[in-house]
């Protein structure tokens, strides 16, 4: 059964009119918000948080006396995980609700996103990311690495502040593929994915992305410039059943998420934990009771993985909404009170559906923990940079 979920091929994996529909896990897990919803109330997909002095309550001055606050209204920007769809999702719910504006569904998603910097504690010290940034983001020197990115305008005025964003049609199609190549070459090596680190072993394939997202990263978001690379890894995932992963065949021509998968190692994966959880559904007694196997959500900051992480950088090479995959949304979550019971659902965020080529950047510290939730169907790709 697993072998035959396995070889079994459909793409796309679902039909055009289930594409905007969300993975019903979000509604599960976060206080999800359309951006359709977001977008009626903070024009440019801002998510700030302004508080404005309300009239008295009923009680009157009788509550500030004792000690009590005036009432404050919260605007809802910063509230709720934004969920921002795939280009496809947008452009589809533009031509039929009219929902979305035609800038995002035909160019797609290029926002940025500032923050307070929060720093991650490592063996009691304390890791500040403020040697990241530039004291002049905006100078253009004559042996830049490439032309300025087509991108929103230079935040110079958030200089200084963490930030994560996301950048649609960044990469081109060229370089994607490339990246898919290079990692195909790299699996019939061995292994489940490939991790690189230093520099001086970038392979070339991966030079020409490297020089834009540096630029991307000095121009908009202030980033000094002599950032470097410390860590690379391409690979792909499959969900933990089988379900719709494509089978290599004489027709996969050309470069395919399918083929960044070590497909037996993952088949060996699928039916060992199909296994234990075939088991776990037993209900037997303690200590023979086993415990079910998840695609698990570890909220982590980068720089609590290596203290050199400051900065991270993902490429999607491959597209989901259940285009290529299903599941597998890179989820972002704010450093930030309404979050901190791990028992209830994440208040506040960004939850990103994959795009192919779409470029999303967080700084590495607490303001930016991040996670994949789990991948419900086909192969999800992409391409991870880590910089210091």
């Amino acid at each position: 059964g697993c072998f035959t979920a396995i070889m079994f091929q459909t793409l796309p994996l679902s039909s055009p009119s289930s594409y905007s529909n969300p993975d019903k896990l979000l509604g599960e897990l976060l206080y999800i918000k359309p951006i359709e919803q977001h977008m009626l109330v903070c024009p440019g997909l801002e998510r700030t948080e302004n508080k404005v002095t309300t009239s008295k309550s009923k009680w009157g001055d009788y509550n500030t006396f004792w000690g009590g606050q005036p009432q404050q209204l919260t605007d809802d920007c910063a509230d709720g995980v934004l969920h921002i769809p795939s280009t496809r999702v947008l452009l589809k719910k533009m031509m039929s609700t009219r929902s979305i504006p035609a800038e995002f569904a035909l160019n797609g998603v290029n926002v940025s996103w500032f923050m307070d910097c929060h720093s991650v504690d490592i063996n009691g010290e304390t890791r500040s990311l403020a040697a990241l940034f530039s004291n002049n983001s905006t100078t253009t020197n004559d042996d830049d690495d490439g032309d300025p990115p087509d991108t929103c305008n230079s935040n110079s005025q958030h200089q200084g502040q963490c930030f994560r964003g996301i950048h649609d049609e960044f990469i081109s199609g060229t370089e994607i593929n490339k990246a898919l190549d290079l990692g195909a070459k790299l699996i019939l090596k061995g292994g489940d994915h490939h991790d690189i680190y230093l520099s001086d072993v970038m392979p070339p394939s991966l030079e020409s992305i490297v020089a834009k997202i540096r630029v991307l990263l000095a121009e908009v978001y202030s980033v000094q410039r002599d950032i470097q690379p410390v860590a690379f890894r391409i690979g792909a995932e499959g969900p933990m059943d089988g379900t719709d992963v494509p089978r290599l065949g004489l027709q996969s021509v050309g470069p395919r998420p399918v083929k960044l998968l070590n497909l037996t190692n993952y088949v060996q994966y699928v039916e060992r934990v199909g296994k234990r959880n075939g088991f776990a559904q037993f209900s037997l007694p303690w200590p023979l009771r086993v415990q079910p196997y998840r695609d698990e959500c570890n909220l982590l900051a980068d720089m609590q993985v290596d203290s050199r992480f400051s900065i991270h950088t993902m490429i999607f090479l491959a597209d989901g909404a259940g285009s290529e995959f299903r599941g597998g949304e890179a989820l972002y979550v704010d450093d930030h009170p309404s979050n901190a019971n791990p028992r209830k659902k994440i208040r506040r965020g960004l939850v990103v559906d994959g795009t192919r080529g779409r470029v999303v950047v967080s700084t590495g510290g607490l303001e930016n923990r991040r996670c994949r939730l789990p991948i419900r169907a086909g192969v999800r790709a992409a391409l991870q940079i880590w910089w210091q």
